[in-house]
């Protein structure tokens, strides 16, 4: 089963790579926004943004 969670882009933690960070509920993580930032535009445009984060979760 896997999860859509939706978390807001609070930083740019490296634009060459790829990364953000967004957060859930008071929880901040690390994501990849590479393909979001692909046409080549500013990523720091992102901050703010609002983006669904994909959470897979283990069979049982």
């Amino acid at each position: 089963m896997c999860l859509g969670i939706p978390a807001q882009v609070v930083a740019i933690v490296d634009a060459d790579a790829g990364l953000a960070l967004a957060e859930t509920a008071g929880v901040r993580r690390q994501i990849n926004i590479a393909l979001l930032a692909a046409d080549g535009g500013d990523p720091s445009a992102l901050i703010g943004e609002w983006v669904l984060l994909h959470v897979a979760l283990p069979w049982r």
